[in-house]
């Protein structure tokens, strides 16, 4: 935050001495998964830039882009406390379980992707208790794909997601305001698509598989809209507030959210301490519980960080030893060029989430190689393009972090779920993100 703010300083070669120094102090909160890929893809990164006699530059530059995603990850822990006992949010929860099956899932996925669009994981954690207990394999499987299409697929437009912080990260002179209104309609027309396609599976059951009665009685009017309105003003402030900081300092993404989520967190908790909130334990709100949740939340962050040093080494080491005219001239000779790089990397980039590979390591690699003028598509574009294959990506990937949970809540493989539930879904989401990117790119004339 002090290096977005002073520029010109050195702050970012303590950040990293402090990056190290936090994971090192205790491993135990890093996986041994994902330690063993972390260091095999800073191998392999450092290896190639080695053999280039730029060991050292990838090694400082893959810390440093490091601390970018850490400063979002751990900004956004702020909004979990306060939201996961917001009686606006619970409300919300009690309304969706209180519509009839049918509606359910188009609520649902709904739900998940606005409210996880602002506070992330806390959203999609509130929401995932509809799962819990529930005695009917199939409705599990059902919500828990409207939760995670949702959920992942606000990664199109969200500035509270990773994924757009890798993405500006690439894109030094993106904007998110640039792409916010475009991204959007990505993400709300690929959540559509995941209700038409639910409904077309349900037909051909020739069955609603929910079950029969909603699963919470319904919420009285003056309830609903009193703390639907709260839900959309905190939203929607959030947002404007964390637009209107960006705009008028011009401060990078991550510090603009990490100073504005600070300011906003703590006046939310102050809101509903004032309102007599109270926690589990029956105390109201305080710093005490509110200061002892966000240390567990960040602590569980260093396998996290980890896996983004490794990811961020081993893409730029790979970048550095590619041609990216030479990657456009090979496309060309197979006729990939123009608008038809969006399908064609859409298509390479969610093949390798579903082998495992993280999104991230090939938006680094191809954000770092490829030359946007030589593309003949604008840097917008090419921005939604990999904000749509984070998205993708996410429910695709067996070892996505989601995937990951959700497969262990339902007790099922984490390749059962990104491949059998989620395979139709994301070839879908291609053919339709395509289209609405390519649209967008004839009509802005590739500005």
């Amino acid at each position: 935050m002090l290096q977005a703010l002073l520029p010109g300083r050195h702050f970012n070669a303590a950040a990293v001495v402090f990056l190290y120094l936090y994971i090192v102090c205790d491993p135990g909160n890093v996986r041994r998964s994902q330690a063993l890929i972390a260091l095999a893809l800073a191998a392999i990164g450092l290896g190639v830039a080695a053999i280039r006699g730029v060991a050292a530059d990838i090694l400082w530059q893959g810390s440093r882009s490091t601390l970018v995603f850490m400063l979002l990850f751990a900004s956004v822990t702020l909004l979990q406390y306060p939201a996961t006992h917001s009686p606006a949010m619970a409300v919300v929860r009690r309304l969706i379980g209180g519509l009839s099956p049918g509606r359910r899932y188009l609520w649902l996925t709904l739900a998940s992707h606005f409210l996880s669009a602002v506070t992330n994981f806390a959203g999609f954690s509130l929401l995932s208790s509809f799962m819990v207990g529930n005695r009917d394999p199939d409705v599990n499987r059902r919500l828990s794909l409207a939760l995670t299409r949702g959920f992942t697929i606000a990664s199109c437009w969200s500035p509270f997601y990773l994924g757009m912080a890798v993405v500006v990260s690439v894109m030094p002179h993106l904007r998110w305001i640039d792409i916010a209104a475009p991204g959007l309609l990505l993400g709300v027309a690929l959540t559509l698509l995941g209700f038409a396609m639910d409904r077309l599976e349900t037909r051909r059951a020739s069955a609603m598989v929910e079950l029969d009665e909603p699963t919470s009685p319904p919420v009285p009017a003056a309830e609903r809209r009193a703390g639907l309105f709260r839900i959309v003003a905190l939203s929607v402030g959030l947002v404007v507030a964390v637009a209107a900081f960006n705009a008028i300092t011009g401060v990078q993404m991550a510090a603009t959210i990490a100073i504005v989520v600070a300011i906003f967190s703590l006046v939310w908790l102050v809101a509903l301490r004032l309102r007599g909130v109270t926690g589990a334990d029956g105390k109201l709100l305080g710093p005490r519980q509110y200061g002892a949740t966000l240390s567990e939340n960040v602590a569980a962050l260093r396998g996290i960080a980890v896996l983004f040093i490794g990811a961020n080494m081993f893409g730029q080491g790979i970048a550095s030893a590619l041609d990216g005219h030479m990657l456009v001239d090979a496309a060309g000779a197979i006729g990939i060029s123009g608008v038809l790089w969006v399908p064609f990397l859409l298509c390479v980039i969610a093949a390798g989430s579903a082998l495992g590979l993280h999104s991230v390591i090939l938006i680094v690699v191809f954000g770092h190689t490829l030359p946007i003028a030589a593309l003949g598509i604008s840097e917008s574009t090419l921005a939604l393009v990999f904000l749509t294959s984070w998205g993708i990506g996410g429910v695709l990937s067996p070892l996505s972090n989601i995937t990951l949970y959700v497969a262990q809540l339902l007790g099922i493989s984490s390749w059962t779920f990104a491949w059998r539930d989620n395979g139709p879904f994301c070839v879908a989401s291609i053919v339709v993100a395509s289209a609405i990117i390519m649209s967008f790119q004839w009509l802005t004339g590739g500005a």
